[in-house]
Protein backbone atom coordinates (compact mmCIF):
# COMPACT_ATOMS: atom_id res chain seq x y z
CA UNK A 1 0.00 0.00 0.00
CA UNK A 2 1.34 3.38 -0.91
CA UNK A 3 0.48 7.02 -0.37
CA UNK A 4 0.98 9.40 -3.28
CA UNK A 5 0.73 13.10 -4.07
CA UNK A 6 0.57 14.76 -7.44
CA UNK A 7 3.73 16.53 -8.59
CA UNK A 8 4.36 17.09 -12.30
CA UNK A 9 3.36 14.55 -14.95
CA UNK A 10 4.32 11.44 -12.99
CA UNK A 11 1.31 9.37 -11.86
CA UNK A 12 0.67 9.94 -8.17
CA UNK A 13 -2.33 9.52 -5.91
CA UNK A 14 -3.30 11.12 -2.65
CA UNK A 15 -4.51 8.54 -0.16
CA UNK A 16 -4.31 4.77 0.01
CA UNK A 17 -3.72 2.92 -3.24
CA UNK A 18 -2.50 -0.52 -4.35
CA UNK A 19 0.29 -0.56 -6.91
CA UNK A 20 0.72 -3.38 -9.45
CA UNK A 21 3.47 -3.88 -12.01
CA UNK A 22 2.55 -5.46 -15.32
CA UNK A 23 2.93 -5.24 -19.09
CA UNK A 24 0.84 -4.22 -22.07
CA UNK A 25 0.73 -6.73 -24.89
CA UNK A 26 -1.77 -7.37 -27.68
CA UNK A 27 -3.96 -4.44 -26.53
CA UNK A 28 -4.28 -5.81 -23.01
CA UNK A 29 -2.67 -4.79 -19.75
CA UNK A 30 -1.55 -7.89 -17.89
CA UNK A 31 -1.16 -7.62 -14.13
CA UNK A 32 -0.17 -11.16 -13.21
CA UNK A 33 -3.09 -13.43 -14.15
CA UNK A 34 -5.52 -10.52 -14.50
CA UNK A 35 -5.92 -9.03 -17.99
CA UNK A 36 -7.65 -5.77 -18.86
CA UNK A 37 -8.48 -4.33 -22.28
CA UNK A 38 -6.67 -1.05 -22.84
CA UNK A 39 -7.22 1.87 -25.18
CA UNK A 40 -3.56 2.18 -26.16
CA UNK A 41 -2.98 3.94 -29.49
CA UNK A 42 0.80 3.44 -29.63
CA UNK A 43 1.99 0.59 -31.79
CA UNK A 44 4.66 -0.51 -29.33
CA UNK A 45 3.80 -3.68 -27.48
CA UNK A 46 5.21 -5.53 -24.52
CA UNK A 47 5.89 -2.36 -22.54
CA UNK A 48 5.95 -2.04 -18.76
CA UNK A 49 2.63 -0.90 -17.32
CA UNK A 50 1.56 0.12 -13.84
CA UNK A 51 -1.90 -0.30 -12.38
CA UNK A 52 -3.27 1.58 -9.39
CA UNK A 53 -6.47 0.66 -7.55
CA UNK A 54 -7.89 1.93 -4.29
CA UNK A 55 -8.66 -0.57 -1.49
CA UNK A 56 -12.43 0.09 -1.65
CA UNK A 57 -12.36 -0.75 -5.39
CA UNK A 58 -11.35 -4.36 -4.77
CA UNK A 59 -14.12 -6.92 -4.65
CA UNK A 60 -13.47 -9.97 -2.46
CA UNK A 61 -15.29 -13.28 -2.90
CA UNK A 62 -14.91 -17.00 -2.36
CA UNK A 63 -15.50 -17.80 -6.05
CA UNK A 64 -14.14 -16.05 -9.15
CA UNK A 65 -16.43 -13.27 -10.41
CA UNK A 66 -14.92 -13.09 -13.92
CA UNK A 67 -11.71 -13.75 -15.84
CA UNK A 68 -10.04 -10.83 -14.03
CA UNK A 69 -10.48 -12.41 -10.60
CA UNK A 70 -7.16 -13.28 -8.98
CA UNK A 71 -6.56 -16.03 -6.43
CA UNK A 72 -5.27 -14.59 -3.14
CA UNK A 73 -4.64 -15.58 0.45
CA UNK A 74 -5.96 -13.56 3.37
CA UNK A 75 -3.02 -12.60 5.59
CA UNK A 76 -4.39 -10.10 8.13
CA UNK A 77 -7.71 -8.58 9.14
CA UNK A 78 -7.82 -5.04 10.56
CA UNK A 79 -11.08 -4.19 12.32
CA UNK A 80 -11.72 -0.47 11.83
CA UNK A 81 -15.29 -0.37 13.11
CA UNK A 82 -17.78 -0.08 10.26
CA UNK A 83 -15.00 -0.89 7.77
CA UNK A 84 -12.72 -3.93 7.74
CA UNK A 85 -9.34 -3.72 5.99
CA UNK A 86 -7.89 -6.94 4.60
CA UNK A 87 -4.27 -7.59 3.74
CA UNK A 88 -4.06 -10.19 0.98
CA UNK A 89 -1.25 -11.90 -0.89
CA UNK A 90 -1.77 -12.61 -4.57
CA UNK A 91 -1.00 -16.24 -5.44
CA UNK A 92 0.14 -15.38 -8.99
CA UNK A 93 2.68 -12.63 -8.22
CA UNK A 94 3.15 -12.72 -4.45
CA UNK A 95 2.24 -9.01 -4.29
CA UNK A 96 0.57 -7.76 -1.13
CA UNK A 97 -2.60 -5.71 -1.52
CA UNK A 98 -5.21 -4.13 0.71
CA UNK A 99 -8.96 -4.34 0.30
CA UNK A 100 -11.64 -2.60 2.34
CA UNK A 101 -15.03 -4.16 3.00
CA UNK A 102 -18.09 -3.04 4.88
CA UNK A 103 -18.60 -4.79 8.21
CA UNK A 104 -21.72 -6.43 6.76
CA UNK A 105 -19.90 -7.81 3.71
CA UNK A 106 -17.07 -9.08 5.92
CA UNK A 107 -19.53 -10.85 8.25
CA UNK A 108 -21.40 -12.40 5.30
CA UNK A 109 -18.16 -13.86 3.89
CA UNK A 110 -17.09 -15.25 7.33
CA UNK A 111 -13.44 -14.55 6.55
CA UNK A 112 -10.51 -15.93 8.51
CA UNK A 113 -6.74 -15.49 8.04
CA UNK A 114 -5.27 -18.05 5.61
CA UNK A 115 -8.56 -18.28 3.66
CA UNK A 116 -8.14 -18.61 -0.10
CA UNK A 117 -10.16 -15.89 -1.82
CA UNK A 118 -10.64 -14.23 -5.19
CA UNK A 119 -10.08 -10.53 -5.64
CA UNK A 120 -11.46 -8.57 -8.56
CA UNK A 121 -9.89 -5.20 -9.31
CA UNK A 122 -12.39 -2.46 -10.19
CA UNK A 123 -11.64 1.04 -11.55
CA UNK A 124 -7.96 0.37 -12.19
CA UNK A 125 -5.92 3.35 -13.43
CA UNK A 126 -3.23 2.21 -15.89
CA UNK A 127 -0.08 4.12 -16.78
CA UNK A 128 2.39 3.36 -19.55
CA UNK A 129 5.48 5.56 -19.82
CA UNK A 130 3.84 7.92 -17.31
CA UNK A 131 0.75 8.35 -19.52
CA UNK A 132 -2.72 7.46 -18.25
CA UNK A 133 -4.51 5.00 -20.52
CA UNK A 134 -8.14 3.95 -20.45
CA UNK A 135 -9.07 0.41 -19.63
Amino acid sequence: MRFFRKFGATPHFLGRVNFFRGRIDDGKVKLGEAEFKADWAAQAENLPAVGYVRPHDIEVSRVPQNSQSVLSELCYVYDLGSVVRLELKRKDTGEILEAELSRRNYDELSLRPADTLYVTLQHVAFYIDGQLIRG
